[in-house]
């Protein structure tokens, strides 16, 4: 293995078909180099299940550095392990539960409400569905439009999430965005902590602390407050990608609408068929191996999302897009992981995947309503070099009625 190649730059460049590229048709773990040390890409459910409960295996320092530093933030519990992240994501699970999830889609279905209703139709389903998730969620969590404007709050959503993937002048964007979010999430965070607010999702984050009952440094709240928020606004691209589905297969939106597909159904199979990552990585802290595999300590495990969601050993007919694959099947904590896998509560399972899926059924329902959906290529599953995807492109108008 010391003498391979390093792949991290095939990575950048390949983004979704970097694996399959890589496995050249071989199922099994394939052995490489990622960031300079050794990896070992995986992928199945037994592959889940060990990447995301093997003790041995950490997440810090496990993502490049500056993709980790503009998505997640510096000190954000995606970089942390152990007690430390069993205490913040105890955090988490505890401000994101079932009615948080409920009212933030509730905001956000109200704002995409007023929105049809003044503008008499969608000029871009992406676009406004970006501004619609960011107020809703912003106004959610009691940050005041003084703060942060909804136009600037939302660019600056975007671009961290668009960022990741890239190592040019989206990557600067995502930088800049960071940058911006970073200082006004820090002065609402002082605010609401010289206040002693306690009573809204600022308030809360605010009085965090670590598992030294301390409360968090100032920068590292503010992190989790960005990461409160930003994961809500990445909800647009399921949005955009709720809409290609109803123009290339017209048949789901009439399903949605009429309900004989379950819009549960519906948003676990987008987040199947449109993965958002492709690949996420952790760093054994001691020589660990999978299936004879064995990864050196300070080298990568790499799960292979896009594979495991598209694995006829887990899924009947992956390639193709079906909803009513969920009509009638449980979701499992080691099948699908678009959000990550295991236990919710203690496990590095996305806290906020319930508000995702809340969110993009109510999206679902409301897009099912329009009668005039016009969309613009190319595909989000057929863009395949690009991480994230580009979001789709969609206009919607409601059909005229008699008197009209």
């Amino acid at each position: 293995m010391d003498g391979m190649r390093d792949q991290s730059l095939s990575l950048i460049r390949r983004g979704y078909d970097f694996t399959r590229w890589l496995r050249d048709d071989d199922p099994g773990p394939v052995t490489t180099r990622l960031m300079g040390r050794p990896a070992t890409v995986i992928e199945g459910v037994e592959a889940a299940r060990f990447f995301y409960s093997e003790p041995t295996l950490s997440r810090k320092g496990a993502a490049p550095p500056i993709p980790a530093m503009t998505l997640f933030g510096a000190g954000a519990i995606h970089s942390t392990d152990d007690d430390e992240h069993r205490h913040r994501k105890g955090q988490f699970v505890d401000l994101l539960d079932d009615t948080a999830a409920f009212e933030i889609a509730r905001r956000a279905g109200a704002e995409w409400d007023r929105r049809v209703v003044e503008l008499g139709y969608v000029p871009d389903v992406f676009s406004m569905s970006c501004e619609v998730l960011f107020t809703a969620v912003r106004d959610w969590a009691g940050v005041s439009d003084e703060a942060i404007g909804v136009r600037r709050g939302t660019t600056q959503m975007v671009s961290m999430i668009d960022g990741f993937g890239s190592a040019g002048r989206r990557q600067l964007r995502a930088v800049k965005g960071r940058l911006g979010a970073q200082r006004w999430a820090r002065a609402e965070i002082k605010r609401a902590r010289k206040s002693g607010e306690t009573e809204t999702p600022l308030g809360q984050v605010a009085a965090w602390t670590g598992p030294d009952g301390r409360p968090l440094p100032l920068s590292v709240a503010a992190v989790e407050l960005l990461n409160v928020l930003r994961p809500t606004v990445a909800v647009a691209w399921f949005v955009a990608a709720t809409a290609e589905s109803f123009v290339e297969w017209p048949e789901y939106r009439f399903a949605v609408k009429v309900r004989s597909v379950d819009p549960k159904a519906y948003a676990h199979e987008l987040r199947r068929y449109y993965p958002f990552v492709p690949v996420l990585a952790a760093k054994p802290r001691t020589a660990t191996s999978f299936e004879g595999h064995e990864v050196p300590a300070g080298g990568r495990f790499v799960i292979d999302i896009w594979q495991h969601l598209n694995d006829p050993k887990i899924w009947i007919d992956p390639e193709n897009f079906r909803p009513e694959r969920f009509n009638d099947r449980l979701v499992g904590q080691y099948d699908l992981i678009p959000q990550g896998g295991g236990d919710k509560n203690t496990g590095h399972r996305c806290p906020g995947e319930d508000v995702a899926i809340e969110l993009i059924e109510v999206f679902a329902i409301r897009l099912a309503e329009f009668d005039a959906i016009e969309g613009q290529g190319p595909s989000m599953r057929g863009n395949h070099s690009r991480m994230p995807p580009r979001p789709y492109r969609a206009s919607l108008r409601l059909a005229p009625t008699a008197a009209e």
